[in-house]
């Protein structure tokens, strides 16, 4: 079965609702995504077409995105698209759904401050500190791959890069 992943960017438009389930849990909400593109005729910035969107979060990232989200939030969501349709006061209607598999703040307006999970970052300084020895040759030498993304550049001078906040306070 084919699956169309999209990436969405809009505002949460309506409240944020979480339904409780003996299997797990589904949050909900409707964001509001609005094309904007330059209009080099006027020299301007211009509404184009716009939709609402359900979005449906499971479990875990549908308890951190009701946590985290409010109405009127700058959203990032990537996710299963489809279309579910439904009968309403004897008409045929249809709703543009998407089933959410990352939810994240935009920041391209406004910075945020991740509140990272006590359990999951103990796991990821305990991974860190103590890796595993990998055996045998890795995937970029079965490869045949000689140099890696980040790796130091012929002329011996590495590329530098300033940690964000979040890195420096932790």
């Amino acid at each position: 079965m084919n699956e169309t992943i999209v990436t969405l960017v809009g505002r949460l438009a309506g409240e944020i609702t979480r339904r409780r389930f003996s299997t797990g849990s589904i949050t909900s909400f409707r964001m509001h995504c609005r094309e904007r593109r330059f209009d080099a005729e006027t020299q301007s910035w211009v509404d184009g077409d716009g939709m609402f969107v359900s979005v449906h979060c499971w479990r875990r990232l549908g308890d951190n995105a009701h946590t985290s989200l409010a109405r009127g939030d700058r959203v990032i969501v990537v996710g299963r698209l489809y279309h579910r349709e439904f009968e309403h006061h004897g008409r045929l209607r249809l709703s543009v759904e998407v089933d959410a598999r990352a939810v994240g703040p935009d920041l391209t307006f406004d910075p945020v401050e991740v509140k990272r999970d006590p359990d999951r970052v103990a796991w990821r300084r305990t991974a860190t500190e103590n890796p595993e020895p990998a055996e045998g040759p890795g995937v970029a030498e079965k490869a045949g791959v000689t140099a890696l993304p980040g790796a130091a550049e012929p002329s011996g001078s590495a590329p530098t890069a300033e940690p964000g906040p979040a890195a420096q306070a932790a």
